[in-house]
């Protein structure tokens, strides 16, 4: 099965294959009572079902803005949309 034919994550925008066995899917879910963004690589068991993995980032409301400004930064940084600013690492 591919990951568009599997079932929904809770609270999943969308997903991508990251590699063999692997995806990455991104949702917006309550975490300990707050609404978080989470970023998340997944793994496939042997009965099919799709697990987290603790590789990915969990975004709370308070710096949404800035994490979705980063990302499409480096969005068009890749693909030679725009030349990325030095940061300075």
């Amino acid at each position: 099965m591919t990951p568009e034919t599997q079932e929904k994550i809770e609270g999943e925008i969308g997903r991508f294959e990251k590699g063999a066995g692997e995806i990455v899917v991104v949702s917006a879910a309550p975490f300990k009572g707050r609404l978080r963004l989470d970023v998340r690589v997944f793994w496939r068991n042997a009965a099919g079902e799709w697990l987290p993995t603790r590789k990915g980032v969990s975004i709370g409301r308070e710096n949404a803005d800035e994490f979705g400004r980063l990302v499409r930064e480096g969005v068009l940084a890749i693909t030679g949309q725009v030349v990325a600013q030095e940061s300075g690492l």
